[in-house]
């Protein structure tokens, strides 16, 4: 709200503002202004990332925040904008938006010229379609699948055989799917990043920072297997689905609130997850942390008291959510399968760890454990068109530690 208020007081010099120790009020009708550039701004950068397959989701935000300004003050200069005698705004910019609309209507008769080839192939993981793919799912009210199906109809290209993830998606009625694959607040989304990168304090709920921060490290700083969290994938990092894997957490946890995320050591190594203690430790206040736990070697003194965390760390994020009202109680970052999920690169003896997890007969893990490297090498990931025993999954489709076939044993 204070850096809106500076770059509108920065448009017009002359404007009053409330909240410093002049006795000022705002303009009558600041609100209805700030809403609807804030709108606008948000239009013009989704119609930027649109247009221009090359823009990331940042940029365009950062384009369409410059361009929002510049016309504003063409406004203002032309004594369109403001009429300091009321102490109110003449106009609202409504360019963006007007702009967004139009290019809506063209781009979905030809949706390859918005696309990157490669958005309209088939997804390095299931379901894991580009954010210019799922950006486009919830203007349209579609699916990603359906997206990048049409856009390969227009270039002559068969659709793609679904995945378990699209099937799975399939089952939700597609406005809801959409609604799932799109990035639903962009105005908080978008500016919440960009807070990330200028160095403000992040505003938003504890939610929304918890997300903001995971795919600002995954983004910015390469980080891979952030996961615990519903809208983060241990291999493939945000998803947004509401969907993916998580373990068993103490009793109130900042997890089940998600407002918590854990990143393994595993896919990272050791000193990268310290960088991003270190770099979170730093930032603790500006991104209102509430707990950050990683202690690989326990001379920190954290695992002795919340248990092992020598080979994950974890972050949580508190504001005073309704959802989080009471507080999480006790040793709330405590799990027991943060180490690495379904999806990572495991060694025998971390398969075992999560078969006794997960209730195994012990007199079975030894010989399972041991079945389980032997069919995939402890890649929970791999399956038999990405080894190459089956590319066109014409005799089958088996995959995970077990190599389980998923044609012959699909899920309930």
């Amino acid at each position: 709200s204070k850096d809106f208020k500076a770059t509108i007081k920065g448009i017009v010099p002359t404007m009053k503002i409330g909240g410093g120790l002049s006795g000022a009020t705002d303009p009558t009708n600041y609100n209805e202004f700030k809403s609807e550039a804030l709108t606008d701004i948000v239009d013009r950068a989704r119609a930027i990332i649109v247009a221009d397959p090359s823009k990331s989701a940042e940029q365009a935000f950062k384009d369409a925040r410059e361009a929002w300004k510049k016309d504003t003050t063409a406004l203002h200069k032309n004594k369109e904008l403001f009429d300091i005698k009321t102490n109110s705004f003449l106009s609202m910019p409504t360019k963006g938006t007007a702009q967004f609309d139009r290019l809506q209507g063209a781009v979905e008769k030809d949706l390859a010229k918005v696309l990157n080839e490669s958005d309209y192939k088939e997804p390095t993981y299931q379901g894991q379609y580009s954010d210019r793919v799922r950006q486009l799912a919830g203007m349209f009210g579609r699916t990603p699948k359906d997206i990048v199906d049409s856009a390969r109809a227009q270039q002559g290209l068969p659709k793609l055989e679904n995945t378990p993830t699209d099937e799975a998606r399939a089952m939700v009625d597609t406005p809801t799917s959409a609604k799932i694959s799109y990035v639903q607040n962009p105005p908080t989304a978008l500016g919440l990043r960009a807070q990330i990168t200028s160095g403000q304090r992040l505003g938003g709920t504890a939610k929304q920072r918890t997300v903001a921060v995971g795919r600002q490290l995954i983004d910015s700083m390469g980080i891979t297997g952030v996961w615990q969290h519903p809208d983060f994938n241990y291999d493939s990092g945000y998803t947004g689905s509401g969907r993916e894997e998580m373990g068993t957490h103490a009793a109130r946890s900042y997890h089940y609130f998600n407002e918590a995320l854990d990143i393994s050591v595993l896919p990272n190594g050791r000193q990268k997850v310290e960088q991003v203690y270190q770099y979170l430790r730093k930032n603790k206040e500006r991104f209102g942390i509430s707990e950050l736990f990683y202690d690989p070697d326990g001379s920190r003194g954290i695992n002795a008291r919340y248990g092992d965390h020598s080979n994950h760390l974890h972050v949580s994020f508190a504001g005073g959510d309704v959802s989080r009202q009471g507080g999480p109680a006790g040793n709330t970052a405590q799990s027991t399968n943060t180490a690495a999920p379904s999806g990572g690169k495991l060694s025998r003896d971390n398969i075992a760890g999560v078969m006794r997890q997960a209730g195994w007969d012990e007199s079975l893990i030894n010989e399972m454990s041991a079945v389980a490297m032997a069919e995939s090498g402890g890649d929970s990931g791999i399956d038999t068109v990405k080894s190459g025993l089956d590319p066109s999954r014409s005799n089958e489709y088996s995959v995970g530690l077990f190599q389980i076939n998923y044609k012959v044993h699909k899920p309930m």
